[in-house]
């Protein structure tokens, strides 16, 4: 794993990757304060990561702010001492152009170096690589504008005090209308206001303010389906969901929504009252406070070994029937308990997660099912099986999962096992659980 760091802007930014994904990234724009901000920042993203689970730490060395790279170096090195972990320098001029490995095109790379000049650097973007065609320099604006004018596509990325000139620049280098300057919106009310539909195209995120700010002014949202996204939004009634990279659903959503205007304004009032419901000032509080309140009562429980409750049937195959007696299930156990550790083994656990909001493993993986059974006080079987065959008795799928229940974690845990009545549930459970 890489932890990155950037502190060489006013902005700062950490995240942490895997070589193939973003696990976590955090980003704050609160002036240059990062001799404040940046530990913080990277215990957060590390989460239960370990600064010894690192395979190197990556960190901006400027063109910058001095004091910001300062900061970041240091820190970082400090960091790695202990555990001699390898430390990686990056500019920030190609840490921007970077943002752009989808394009085909010129990146200009641009940071204001004051005194009437910039930071600059150009790079190609070729089949998903940057190559550097000069080093990182500090040039004029007149400069600068002779070497874009030799290019037919370029791409300006960067802010700071010189962003009016830079907007000549485009103007005299770029057809018009075809460079637009957002920089760093304050007035988000106004901006989103403008638009008529919200699109966050993001390969990784966790659950970005970018579409509930969209949301409080009723626009169409299209979004990708990675992080908490999927929560936030149901595909075809609060927004459109789409998989990262699948341009020509993307490209259908924007046609769909274009052409559509009544189903434009529809998604856009559905996403707008969900907003209101559930992320509404008043509405976060209130779970703010449900939080504190259900970590009170699992302080005051006496501790156990086991605790919860694991559920095995046939879900997570998209069967409706299935999924309503699990669903009927979670809302009797919640009853009992609201905070009962609840996991359900499902054919497909992301879905199981998303719809019924409870743990899920997959349930022929072995590992996740033992670390999951040796946490539980009880097994709920039914629904369905984990050998789900309709010419399998009953008697021998029972015999089956109570075998594996034996095998993986002794006899120190209940097992239940039902057909189709699930009024049975509550009361089985409410006798053994209390």
């Amino acid at each position: 794993m890489i932890l990155s760091v950037d502190s060489s802007a006013v902005t700062a930014s950490v995240a942490l990757t895997d070589g193939k994904k973003v696990i976590k990234s955090e980003f704050i724009n609160a002036g240059l304060t990062h001799s404040e901000t940046l530990l913080p920042m990277i215990k957060r993203v590390m989460g239960d990561y370990k600064i010894t689970d690192l395979d190197a730490i990556a960190v901006t060395a400027g063109p910058g702010s001095f004091t910001g790279v300062r900061i970041g170096v240091a820190t970082v090195k400090g960091l790695a001492f202990n555990d001699n972990i390898s430390c990686i320098s990056v500019s920030t001029l190609e840490a921007i152009a970077c943002n752009f490995l989808d394009e085909d095109c010129i990146v200009c790379s641009v940071m204001d170096a004051r005194r009437m000049q910039f930071y600059n650097a150009l790079f190609e973007i070729k089949n998903g690589k940057a190559v550097r065609l000069c080093d990182d320099r500090a040039i004029s604006i007149d400069d600068l504008k002779n070497d874009l004018k030799k290019y037919e596509k370029v791409i300006i990325a960067g802010d700071g005090e010189e962003r009016q000139m830079l907007e000549e620049l485009a103007r005299e280098t770029c057809p018009e209308g075809s460079v637009i300057f957002a920089g760093w919106v304050k007035d988000t009310d106004s901006f989103y206001n403008a638009i008529d539909v919200n699109m966050l195209t993001s390969l990784s995120e966790g659950s970005p303010y970018a579409l509930v700010e969209g949301a409080r002014m009723r626009c169409a949202t299209i979004a990708t389906s990675v992080g908490g996204i999927p929560y936030m939004m149901e595909s075809g009634v609060t927004g459109l969901l789409f998989t990262p990279r699948d341009v020509d659903t993307l490209t259908a959503y924007m046609v769909r929504l274009v052409q559509n205007p009544a189903f434009r304004k529809q998604l856009g009032q559905n996403f707008y009252e969900k907003a209101e419901r559930v992320y509404s000032a008043e509405a976060t509080v209130n779970h703010q406070l449900d939080i504190y309140r259900a970590i009170l009562r699992q302080a005051a429980q006496p501790k156990e070994k086991r605790r919860g409750v694991t559920i095995c049937g046939a879900y997570g195959k998209g069967n409706a029937g299935d999924e309503a007696i699990l669903k009927a299930i979670l809302r009797q156990l919640q009853h009992i308990d609201p905070d009962m550790p609840i996991c359900v083994l499902s054919h497909n656990p992301k879905s199981t997660r998303l719809t019924h909001h409870v743990g899920a493993a997959y349930v022929f993986n072995p590992f996740s099912f033992l670390r999951v059974m040796r946490r539980s006080k009880l097994y709920i079987s039914g629904g369905g099986s984990l050998i789900q065959d309709q010419t399998i008795p009953v008697t021998a799928t029972v015999l089956y999962s109570a075998g594996k229940v034996r095998e993986g974690c002794g006899a120190s845990i209940m097992f239940l096992s039902f057909t189709q009545y699930v009024p049975i549930i509550r009361m089985k459970v409410s006798k053994f659980y209390r």
